[in-house]
């Protein structure tokens, strides 16, 4: 098999910022007090006005969203709570004391000014009442879930509170029980949350879960060439985290962008993450060909029964800039399992400089095997018994040919095999 690095193309570069990012969400104030913001505030539909207004709407023109989730930080925003400000819980802006292994790993200009500017932190005892009057507030607005963010943020502020288990326990308590109260027992994604201490106190609610950075349509350094070398990173850190923190939460690949260059890339490895597949397009630019690959006619998706893992011989392997390993990874569905291939070299982590950068000597075609035994039959609830199996049936989505393979991974026969399109979904 061979595997082509995500392709390059020569595309015109716009100007940093010119996407500016619209947070969703309420300010962190107690039940009373707990208002919209602006964007929400100022919204009429008939008689009814703001937030809830804007959902009744949402759900109604679009049959299709069942669901509404709204983004806020665990301590309520990146920079936590403004104190002193009337109506709001107690605050006090701390300053963040970064571990010094935290300090030796690469620069973020988030954390960054964070920690130059403080955080306003409501004080353990008074969790509760921020998560209780956030989330009562946005569940009276039609809100269903909630994505907490910058989790890990609370190991630098635990100083004067007991320590970092301490202070963990506290929040965490108070996040999870709200959740249940007001998000119908689980509704919650959590982000920048690969810390110890959400693993082994955050979980009790919080059952999906971030494994990667964020999709990064362009290098935010400035390289030309992170359109795609930052994807290989991306697609690989997601696959090996999951071997640690697919044992406590189950693993979210994030979005992308379907009009992507290496659009097409990033589908092929959601689609056998089992996670959530979705996109975070601009309005109006979509491609809806490569959506509908992604989902069945009435927007349904076929997740794997499990979560994505790298196969066995790639485990010990750089398949970021060794320039010579293609990432595989597996999966199971009831029946049958999913193996991809995909080649991620060219970029990756540099001790040196402390930041991930291209590697662009390491991009270059590839050749792996792929044998029905890089598949874990045997692994999950539900084990696949393959001990009398003599042929696999494989079918190769991008090429639409069927292929017989013994076990050991002999091709038998092939012929071509094309998925006949339903509505407008390929094969």
């Amino acid at each position: 098999m061979a595997v082509h690095p995500p392709r390059r193309r020569r595309r015109r570069r716009r100007g940093r910022g010119h996407e500016p990012h619209v947070r969703g969400g309420a300010d962190a104030l107690p039940a009373d007090q707990v208002r919209g913001n602006r964007k929400f505030r100022d919204y009429r539909s008939g008689p009814a006005s703001g937030m809830g207004a804007f959902v009744k709407d949402l759900k109604e023109r679009f049959g299709t969203v069942e669901y509404v989730y709204v983004w806020h930080a665990l301590c309520g925003y990146w920079g936590g709570l403004r104190p002193r400000t009337p109506g709001m819980p107690e605050a006090r802006v701390v300053a963040p004391r970064p571990s010094p292994g935290l300090e030796r790993t690469m620069e973020d200009l988030a954390v960054d000014k964070i920690v130059r500017n403080g955080v306003g932190l409501v004080r353990p005892d008074l969790a509760p009442d921020l998560y209780e009057g956030l989330h009562s507030h946005l569940a009276s607005a039609g809100i269903d879930g909630v994505k907490v963010d910058v989790i890990h943020l609370l190991e630098m502020l635990c100083e004067d509170y007991g320590g970092r288990v301490e202070l963990a326990k506290a929040y965490y308590k108070a996040l999870t029980e709200s959740v249940k109260k007001h998000f119908n027992g689980n509704g919650v994604i959590a982000s920048m949350e690969h810390c110890n201490d959400f693993m082994l106190l955050g979980t009790e609610a919080i059952a999906l879960g971030r494994v990667g950075d964020d999709f990064w349509c362009t290098d935010p350094s400035g390289d030309p060439n992170g359109t795609f070398w930052l994807q290989g990173c991306h697609m690989v850190h997601c696959a090996y985290n999951s071997l640690w923190m697919g044992n406590f939460i189950h693993p979210d690949w994030d979005m992308f962008q379907s009009t992507h260059p290496c659009a097409a890339f990033h589908a092929a490895s959601r689609a056998i993450s089992g996670g959530p597949i979705y996109v975070s397009d601009s309005v109006g630019r979509h491609d809806f060909d490569l959506l509908r690959s992604l989902a069945l006619p009435d927007g349904t998706t076929l997740r794997c029964a499990r979560y994505a893992l790298p196969t066995r011989d790639c485990l010990f392997e750089d398949p970021l800039h060794d320039g010579k390993t293609i990432l595989k990874i597996w999966n199971l569905n009831k029946y049958t399992g999913v193996l991809g291939a995909f080649n991620c070299q060219g970029g990756g982590w540099c001790p040196q400089e402390r930041r991930n950068k291209c590697f662009s000597e390491c991009s270059r075609r590839l050749t792996t095997k792929a044998r029905p035994t890089d598949i874990e039959w045997k692994h999950g609830r539900q084990p696949i018994p393959i001990e009398r199996t003599e042929l696999f049936a494989v079918y190769l989505c991008k090429q639409r040919k069927l292929i017989l393979l013994k076990p050991g991974g002999k091709r038998h026969r092939a012929r071509p095999f094309r998925l006949r399109a339903s509505r407008g979904v390929s094969g």
